[in-house]
């Protein structure tokens, strides 16, 4: 028990400031590749959005005159007095 109680104090003791940043560039790579796969699914995420806008435009596009035809016939129907 006291082995453990020496390394848990180890673990618990704070590291001594030395006032400057260590350089934490030989990270960057690791961080970078542990990132890869969120930024791979975010890219995948980001051009299904683009692709479901640009269905969505062209579905506008193709149903807008047809929208537009039914509501000048509805609007010619509701002119008509079938008394």
């Amino acid at each position: 028990m006291t082995e453990f109680a020496a390394e848990l104090k180890a673990w618990l003791t704070p590291l001594p400031a030395t006032g400057r940043l260590e350089d934490l560039s030989i990270m960057a790579p690791m961080l970078m590749a542990s990132n890869e796969p969120a930024v791979r699914a975010d890219q995948a995420l980001e051009a299904l959005r683009a692709q479901i806008s640009s269905a969505i435009a062209t579905f506008h596009r193709l149903l807008s005159p047809i929208a537009e035809d039914l509501q000048r016939k509805r609007a010619d129907a509701e002119d008509l007095d079938f008394r």
